[in-house]
């Protein structure tokens, strides 16, 4: 049996009149793996540097070390009061930063579903149901962000902030215990939940309460080796944490639904793991990147090719909504095989080893780009050709021939270029930014001819590209010989695909793009307005995704 259903079966059990329930990691959750980047999130919001974080982290510390005797637990107000003194904030940055911090608990926090389960099932079963947490934020925030999470209803809470004893020390279970025994209830009827060993567990049974552990999803998470590499290769120069500590709130949560026989989790072996935990973080944050990038050149719009980037469009005006003014979404089609405009047929044949008894019609084909049947045959006979089906010669035969074929290219192309102009002006207006995921190069070289400054973007920088490409480069990783043609191509398919099509769809590209959109989705949602503070890296996801595939046998790509 499982510790979710041991959970079940005690809260049935009818020895237990009370249900007690901690509060953070048990009955809700931060959207990152290290609580206290919250602290970063509120600092910049009140225009702080990073280094709030770590002052509001030693002023706290700071605060314990003065706090009364006889007393467990500090105030949140104690907290700032050391900060102004400490470290010389006005009245007015200290406000900010406190009431900017405790907008961030409310805003970012969200129920843990398979605690709300246990909780709404004890109050199904009319046992008495209590909080009990060791917290220094105040009663009316509690309450209030509980609600906002979805508890109700519950008999009682109690908060060490409130009573200046804590689980930890087994005071503020004595208090639980005294007012229990007001209703005729002992200690030994108390079930208390929660996540901590020691606190939640050894200290609750040390007053004769009983006990069970149910476990942080991070710790769920790692108990998995490459979970474990993960977040370790994770930069903490950027905020990847939040991306994995959302993905992983999703994934380990309900864990009852992903142990594995030999009781252990493996992540790169199941393809929704990988979506979730690797490929959704990779696209939402190249998308955050592109919608930055805009902001950042002063543009207004950004302008996708033909049918590609449908995922990363659906993402890109998710995260638009919520920047000042809103990104406009454009779609260009150019009709116009962009590909055969941009090559250089010139350098073909002059870097080619053209094999003489090749056709005129082959060489026509294959090395300046063009149909035999678009070549008028009284061209070829000016250099002593009859049909298409006789052998090129030399390059002393063919090479008057293939200049003026060039210069009837050319041509061609300078009129492809001019109505490229007017059927998708858009390509050339300097405001927008071009994204394509598998013509970039094509379409680059196409508006340096149409003497447009536009730059191409895609997922994938190639190592020819421009100067433009190089922080591009830097945010995402250059495709090179030696990286995996398997994941790249499945992350471009994906990302072509349109989620609200896939909702019909049930095959492995329609499942990720679904789990990637709904992931994307999720998170702005949560984050809204404060996605702009957030400095996401999605490099380091394909990085990592490239480790996985070559260290790890049972990778879900292969």
């Amino acid at each position: 049996m499982s510790q979710l259903q041991d959970l079940r079966k005690a809260i049935e059990n009818p020895r237990y009149k009370v249900i007690s329930f901690d509060i953070f990691d048990t009955l809700v959750l931060r959207p990152s793996i290290f609580p206290t980047d919250l602290f970063i999130v509120a600092g910049r919001e009140c225009k702080q540097n990073d280094f709030f974080a770590l002052v509001r982290k030693n002023c706290e510390s700071l605060a314990r070390q003065k706090q009364a005797v006889g007393e467990d637990e500090i105030l949140y107000s104690d907290i700032y009061d050391v900060m102004k003194n400490a470290y010389e904030y006005s009245d007015d940055e200290i406000e900010r930063l406190s009431q900017a911090e405790l907008e961030c608990e409310y805003s970012l926090l969200s129920a843990r579903k398979s605690a709300q389960k246990l909780f709404y099932l004890a109050k199904e079963l009319g046992k008495k149901v209590i909080i009990v947490s060791d917290i220094y934020l105040p009663y009316s925030f509690i309450s209030k962000m509980l609600a906002n999470c979805g508890y109700d209803g519950y008999d009682k809470l109690y908060l060490s902030s409130e009573y200046k004893m804590t689980k930890s020390t087994g005071r503020l279970y004595q208090t639980v215990i005294d007012d229990m025994r007001k209703h005729g209830i002992e200690a030994g009827e108390i079930l208390h939940i929660g996540d901590n060993e020691r606190s939640d567990i050894a200290s609750a049974k040390r007053q004769g309460i009983e006990a069970m552990q149910i476990r942080r999803v991070e710790s769920i998470a790692n108990s998995d080796v490459p979970f474990r590499r993960l977040r370790s290769f994770s930069d903490r120069r950027c905020d990847n944490t939040f991306l994995i500590g959302f993905a992983i709130n999703r994934l380990y949560d309900d864990y009852d639904n992903i142990q594995l026989s030999d009781n252990t989790l493996r992540f790169i072996s199941d393809r929704n793991s990988v979506s979730e935990i690797l490929i959704a973080p990779l696209i939402f944050s190249y998308a955050k990147w592109l919608v930055d990038e805009c902001y950042r050149l002063g543009k207004k719009s950004i302008v996708f090719i033909e049918n590609e980037g449908l995922l990363l469009e659906k993402i890109i005006r998710r995260i638009s909504e919520n920047k000042t003014p809103e990104l406009r979404i454009k779609r260009c089609t150019t009709g116009l095989d962009t590909e055969k405009i941009a090559s250089d047929p010139a350098s073909d044949v002059m870097n080619a080893k053209i094999n003489s008894n090749m056709t005129v019609g082959d060489f026509i084909s294959n090395f300046v780009g063009i149909s035999p049947s678009e070549i008028d045959l009284s061209v070829i006979s000016k250099y002593g050709y009859n049909t298409t089906e006789e052998k090129i010669g030399s390059i002393i035969h063919y090479l008057p021939l293939f200049n003026e074929i060039i210069s009837m290219r050319n041509a061609g192309r300078e009129k492809c270029i001019s109505k490229l102009k007017s059927t998708c002006p858009e390509l050339f207006d300097e405001d927008n930014l071009i994204y394509s995921t598998r013509h970039s190069q094509a379409l680059g070289k196409i508006l340096g001819i149409g003497g447009s400054k536009n730059e191409v973007y895609t997922i994938f920088a190639q190592s020819t590209a421009k100067r433009y490409n190089i922080d591009f480069m830097v945010q995402f990783g250059t495709m090179s010989s030696r990286d995996l043609e398997k994941i790249r191509k499945m992350i471009e398919h994906v990302i072509d695909m349109s989620p609200d099509e896939c909702e019909s769809e049930s095959d492995e590209y329609a499942d990720i793009c679904k789990k990637v959109y709904d992931y994307s989705d999720r998170f702005c949602d949560i984050f809204g307005t404060r996605l702009e503070y957030l400095h996401l890296d999605s490099y380091q996801f394909y990085e990592f995704m490239k480790i996985a595939f070559y260290e790890y046998k049972d990778f879900v790509l292969r």
